[in-house]
């Protein structure tokens, strides 16, 4: 009886074991997607604001361009 017990007892603890460590290693991997896409979002964040930036001077030399051509005529 007390064999039934211990082994009873062992298999309750390594499936708290098992199940822990799935679980640990769930919450690690969680939270490195989490770092992950925070550095995303700030990246994009940047290249939109350079793209704004690029596309303000790409309308400020349009218009320089067009005025160039208004005094060639």
């Amino acid at each position: 009886m007390t064999w039934e017990i211990f082994l009873g007892i062992a298999a309750l603890a390594s499936f708290v074991i098992s199940i822990g460590t799935v679980g640990v290693k769930l919450t690690t991997a969680i939270a490195k997607l989490e770092s992950a896409i925070d550095g995303l979002e700030k990246s994009v964040a940047n290249l939109n604001k350079g793209a704004d930036d690029t596309d303000k001077r790409l309308d400020n030399h349009e218009i320089r361009i067009v005025k160039l051509e208004d005094k060639v005529e």
